[in-house]
């Protein structure tokens, strides 16, 4: 028992201090950054989610590794991705990798779909909905291989959200459900800023990371829940 209280301790006091440290880069990256115009904004940013994915594997190693067929062992997974996605669109973060990082970004919420135990009938629902509007996109004469990727993105990531609070197939977590929504709600933002400019495209800008830092971190609380719950 004085074990179990010690582990719990122990872990109680790194999820303070990650969520120390991802506060603290948020307010470096949106304020001091930002202001001053610093070119550093996207390796502070990246270094938030790349802390993401070190706290998920601390867990992991800890508790998960022991219950390796654990379901929510599925998550490391997307994080991973979402690490490898974000080289392209935060780090990098130039129009020539953005095909990469979409990409990357489907295979994330690809892994999130099997997390939530999405049936062949969810898939095809998916599909459907990106058919459409693939071909919408088609008629407005913006069907570039980058923005189709970028659609496809947005398709799944609004389908599992939406699938997140609907599904009763398994028990979602409170902090993946809001994750995901912030996710989607990031880039309906990501959309405004290019289809806006001046002041409408600062807003959209400051949206985008507002939404998205905060999802990370609750994905990644839903995976440090679960699988300490589990143990």
């Amino acid at each position: 028992m004085k074990l179990l209280n010690t582990e719990s301790r122990s872990g109680s006091f790194i999820i303070l201090l990650y969520l120390g440290i991802e506060a603290a880069l948020f307010i470096i990256s949106e304020i001091v950054l930002r202001l001053t115009g610093s070119d550093l904004i996207g390796e502070v940013r990246y270094a938030a989610i790349v802390l993401n994915l070190l706290v998920a594997g601390i867990w992991f190693f800890r508790y998960g590794i022991q219950e390796i067929k654990n379901h929510s062992n599925i998550l490391i997974g997307g994080l991973l991705m979402t690490a490898v996605a974000d080289i392209f669109l935060t780090l990098i973060g130039t129009e020539n990798f953005y095909l990469h990082g979409f990409i990357c970004f489907c295979i994330v919420e690809l892994i999130y779909a099997l997390y939530l135990k999405t049936s062949a009938f969810g898939y095809l629902i998916r599909f459907n909905i990106y058919i459409i509007a693939l071909i919408v996109f088609v008629l407005t004469g913006k069907a570039t291989v980058v923005y189709c990727a970028g659609l496809l993105n947005i398709v799944l990531v609004l389908t599992n959200a939406l699938s997140a609070w609907v599904t009763e197939k398994m028990p979602t977590p409170l902090y993946f459900k809001l994750g995901l929504t912030l996710f989607f709600l990031c880039d309906i933002s990501v959309v405004g800023c290019g289809a806006t400019t001046g002041t409408a495209y600062e807003v959209f800008y400051t949206l985008e990371w507002l939404f998205y830092a905060p999802s990370q971190v609750l994905i990644t609380l839903s995976y440090l829940k679960s699988i300490q719950e589990s143990y």
